[in-house]
């Protein structure tokens, strides 16, 4: 597959890498999300004066997908996929809305069940705290191997319990060296979901982190699985809890990168040891914070594929849509010529750089 018109191209000025690369198996999917595709009502306490809002497009696997296509581009938005499992209540405009972004989702209807529902509750200090109003139809490995064109991805995103991972971790490495074992490995991104960020799950974490190639809690959930009590707020303290986790990332250019909202994010892996400030340094512009990590998640799994595994090219590219994303309730609008959220992802990507300098020096918009 040759580079499109449409998508961005950067040059490492370090290395005199240009991105994207052309892919090997070109016509493999880049990414898949096996998070849940969900319908979403926001809650918000009286004290926001903020009204309640309903029927927002969500679920940890759309946003994700989102960020992965945006990320891709048009020319390669069909290799940006997942399953949408929908119900009998599905609204025609909603399957329209998603269909505007040109990607290899498929649909999965079921007439006996009700579309997956859930209500965001946020509380008083703008904490989110999520519950389900209908029953929840998860994304399973097996759905993966009997969807056309899914196994021989090139990335999985999973947002989901410790051992909900490592189960569908094994289940598709073993599928894919049975129908060709001369396939690439994929990789494997683990976003853990809130619920299992405890401390008493830190050891089957880092017996399951060996399998994983991105392991990316956001801080709140890296601090819970270290057991820290005082939340880091320095880059060098944030360093100190990723290494909580990096000395179990046992897989070539595996590393960790924790999300760390308004403080940016941190990288901790091959080639880059970083805090990278956020999109929006005005915390005003912030409209919903709802899929901000899973999008981040989707963005820099697929930034991986296309740069080769460049850490810190993804991670700014994680930060960009990230800070799109939030900028409105729900999931970003694209228009013609790849505008989401009234911006380009070219023009993102040079107002970051022309704010951190830093950056600049290594990377270069052609």
């Amino acid at each position: 597959m040759t580079i499109a018109d449409d998508e961005v191209r950067i040059l490492n000025l370090s290395t005199g890498a240009t991105y994207p690369q052309e892919l090997s198996h070109p016509q493999d999917p880049i990414l898949a999300s096996l998070g849940m595709f969900i319908v979403d009502d926001n809650e918000y306490p009286a004290s926001s004066g903020r009204p309640n809002e309903y029927d927002i497009l969500g679920g940890g696997g759309t946003y994700a997908v989102l960020g992965g296509r945006i990320v891709s581009g048009i020319s390669k938005a069909r290799l940006i996929t997942s399953v949408f499992d929908i119900g009998n209540d599905f609204a025609p405009s909603v399957k329209e809305e998603i269909e505007t972004w040109k990607t290899g989702v498929a649909f999965r209807k079921d007439e006996n069940r009700k579309t997956t529902r859930g209500v965001n509750v946020y509380d008083e200090n703008d904490v989110r705290h999520f519950y389900y109003k209908t029953d929840k139809k998860r994304v399973e490995a097996e759905d993966v191997i009997e969807t056309d064109n899914l196994i021989f991805l090139k990335t999985f995103h999973f947002c989901c319990a410790i051992d909900r991972c490592e189960s569908m971790i094994d289940k598709l490495t073993k599928k894919v060296k049975q129908l060709d074992s001369s396939r690439p490995r994929p990789k494997f991104i683990f976003e853990p979901s809130p619920d299992a960020c405890i401390s008493e799950n830190y050891e089957e974490l880092i017996r399951v982190l060996p399998k994983v190639d991105v392991f990316t809690p956001n801080l709140n959930e890296a601090a819970e699985f270290a057991g820290v009590k005082t939340l880091p707020t320095t880059e060098e303290e944030i360093h100190q809890l990723s290494l909580k986790f990096t000395p179990y990332m046992k897989l070539p250019n595996s590393g960790v990168l924790i999300r760390c909202g308004p403080l940016g994010c941190y990288v901790n892996a091959p080639g880059a040891t970083k805090l990278l400030p956020a999109y929006h340094i005005d915390q005003s512009k912030v409209v919903d914070v709802t899929g901000g990590g899973n999008s981040f998640c989707g963005a820099l799994a697929a930034a991986l594929v296309l740069s080769n595994g460049d850490w810190l090219y993804s991670a700014i590219m994680g930060t960009l849509i990230s800070g799109c994303i939030i900028e409105k309730l729900g999931v970003a609008c694209v228009e013609k010529d790849e505008i989401w959220n009234g911006k380009t992802l070219k023009d993102r990507l040079q107002y970051y750089l022309n704010r951190e300098q830093d950056l600049a020096k290594t990377y270069k918009i052609l």
